[in-house]
This record gives structure tokens, C-alpha cells and sequence, in this order.
């Protein structure tokens, strides 16, 4: 029963950061780290707020 629920919290979890944008933003951190050191971080809100306009900021329809 344990196991059932430890399954059942890690896959809430893992539902709960794709959909805040977590996931999206600790890649960006990794990249950033590896390949762009010098330039200056951007935070959270910041981030998930240009990736959102990128999202949008665009046609998205086939016709």
C-alpha cells in the first residue's frame, strides 16, 4: 500500500512541476550553466513569462 502511494505522490508531483513550469526552468538553468555563464540569470517569474509570450506571440493553426 505504501508503494501505491509513493507511485501515486511522485507521479502527482511530476504533473504538478510540468504544469507550473519547473521542469521547462531547471533545463534553462542547465543550459544557462553550461553554455552561457557570463550573461545574467533570468528568475523564475521572468522566465516562465517570456516563455509564455513565445508560446503565444505567434501564428498556431495550420490554415
Amino acid at each position: 500500500m505504501k508503494k501505491i502511494l509513493f507511485n501515486i505522490w511522485k507521479i502527482y508531483k511530476s504533473f504538478k512541476e510540468y504544469i507550473e513550469g519547473d521542469f521547462a526552468y531547471e533545463n534553462y538553468l542547465k543550459h544557462h550553466k553550461k553554455n552561457h555563464s557570463e550573461e545574467a540569470l533570468l528568475d523564475k517569474k521572468s522566465f516562465l513569462k517570456d516563455a509564455q509570450k513565445k508560446k503565444w506571440n505567434k501564428i498556431n493553426r495550420c490554415c
